[in-house]
């Protein structure tokens, strides 16, 4: 499986929600399994519509933020049509509530089926997003990140491969030592 480039699709008002998507991606990122190409990434010094026009051909799936800014902003929509007509697979994260649903917009895959701003802890929601990010890319991703399910006494237990060493660990210990 090759490597998912993402070309992000957004409102310049959404982007403090995109900014913090990006960097729950970046384990992602560091594994190989995906790239993110962002607009506002690139150097005032560069040509933005070169460096653009290379981005959308780069990417193998578009990622766009769906709020009321991004829908009613002709160039998102336009390009969002573009790279379903290449048939290239468009992703939607729902950023804040809004009414989205149309023909166009139904081809697309929801991550989660709840915009990020609807979420009591912030973070919980750009998790969410991240693991369906990931499982779409690899229905066997498997996260392992804190879950509050696991929980004992207040207390996260430790994955079972972690538990398994420590007490190989401590079994180790204790036959190296002195029982004078």
């Amino acid at each position: 499986m090759g490597m998912t480039t993402f070309f992000l699709l957004f409102d310049e008002q959404d982007e403090p929600y995109i900014r913090a998507l990006q960097q729950h991606l970046q384990p992602l990122v560091r594994q190989a399994m995906l790239e993110v190409l962002n607009v506002a990434d690139i150097p005032t010094s560069a040509d933005k519509d070169s460096e653009t026009a290379s981005y959308h051909h780069k990417a193998t799936h578009y990622l766009l933020f769906v709020s009321a800014n991004s829908l009613s902003n002709e160039a998102i929509y336009s390009q969002v049509k573009a790279a379903i007509d290449q048939q290239k697979a468009v992703w939607l994260v729902l950023v804040r509530p809004c009414v989205w649903r149309d023909a166009l917009l139904e081809q697309c895959l929801v991550m989660v089926n709840k915009p990020i701003t609807d979420y009591a802890q912030i973070d919980t929601a750009y998790h969410d997003n991240t693991i369906a990010i990931a499982q779409s890319i690899d229905p066997t991703y498997v996260a392992t990140s804190y879950d509050k399910s696991k929980e004992e006494d207040g207390v996260q237990q430790a994955p079972v491969q972690q538990q398994f060493a420590t007490k190989i660990y401590n079994i180790q210990h204790i036959d190296k030592a002195d029982f004078s």
